[in-house]
């Protein structure tokens, strides 16, 4: 029901009638839910060369539901995805796969996810190939390799500089192990 007032500028309500308005409607919006921060997390990993990430979002928590509302965070098809593959501290996760369940879910949207975790860099391994010379000759030409690249990469794709080796003994040294040390390379 709707009454006229006269209005505080002189406007008079008697100078007015209101129609009978029939066939109106309303819409109510679903209500816009949020992950409580907390109760999602990405693990932090090392560099694989893959976007993947490994959430885990088992006692994860809605904020903002209405009342009483019979309405939970379904998350048994979570999955995560770091915003790329390379290293980084604090990088985003996005997180998919999360739903609503309840009686009361249709009043709800769920909005998007993220999170946070770290890519930490692979380590790879220099190898050096065992050498031998007799005391009072120079030493013969070093020769290694490298190991540890995640699939589809390599020696070419992922480092700059030429693999190298040194070693401690010189021509005057005597007879005995000296070590082989490789280096010169640097990851792109």
């Amino acid at each position: 029901t709707y009454t006229l007032k006269d209005g505080t500028g002189g406007g008079l309500a008697s100078n007015y009638s209101l129609a009978n308005t029939t066939g109106l409607s309303a819409t109510i919006e679903k209500k816009a839910l949020t992950v409580n921060s907390n109760s999602i997390t990405a693990d932090n990993k090392v560099y694989d060369g893959t976007t993947t990430a490994t959430v885990k979002a088992g006692g994860a928590k809605l904020d903002n539901v209405v009342g009483n509302d019979k309405v939970n965070l379904e998350t048994k098809d979570a999955s995560g995805t770091f915003d790329t593959k390379n290293v980084g501290t604090g990088k985003n996760v996005s997180v998919t796969g999360l739903s609503l369940k309840g009686a009361d879910k249709d009043n709800y949207t769920l909005g998007d996810f993220s999170v946070t975790a770290d890519i930490t860099p692979a380590t790879l391994t220099i190898t050096s190939n065992p050498a031998n010379r007799n005391q009072g000759q120079s030493n013969p030409a070093f020769s290694g390799s490298i190991s540890g690249f995640v699939p589809g990469e390599n020696e070419q794709n992922a480092t700059d500089g030429t693999l190298s080796f040194t070693t401690t003994a010189t021509f005057s040294s005597g007879a005995g192990s000296y070590p082989i040390t490789g280096g010169g390379m640097t990851a792109k």
